[in-house]
């Protein structure tokens, strides 16, 4: 639903434009950089629509596959094993208290820790955990 919004947006736009100077620009991006050159546009029109632009390319190729290669992407930045201190959720026995510490962490990811009565157990947590929750 969105996405048609999106284009619809996208596409009115650049039909707009194309009436309103006479000129045919190969997108909407380079419509909003020539007017702003010529000061047809304020910096502020120029940046709203380079954005309608980009959110118009992003849905075009965004797929669930995309979307998990980022997040993967995202956390290898995030998340680097060598010198990453990530937050801990630490669940204790007793059910009315809950905190929150920071921990180093082994893992390429955050750690979630819920200890039991034996021993704690470490959950790799990251951004593709995110994903579809």
């Amino acid at each position: 639903m969105v996405e048609l919004l999106i284009a619809e947006l996208h596409g009115k736009s650049l039909r707009c434009i194309t009436s309103a100077r006479g000129t045919h620009f190969q997108g909407l991006g380079a419509a909003a950089r020539s007017l702003r050159a010529q000061r047809h546009i304020s910096n502020k029109m120029c940046k709203k629509l380079l954005n309608i632009d980009a959110a118009f390319g992003l849905s075009r190729h965004i797929t669930t596959i995309s979307v998990a290669n980022f997040l993967s992407e995202l956390d290898k930045e995030l998340f680097k094993p060598e010198s990453a201190v990530h937050p801990k959720i630490l669940d204790t026995d007793d059910s009315s208290s809950e905190s929150i510490s920071t921990s180093t962490c082994t893992t390429t990811s955050t750690c979630i820790s819920v200890p039991s009565a034996s021993s704690p157990v470490l959950r790799p947590l990251g951004c593709r955990d995110l994903l579809l929750e």
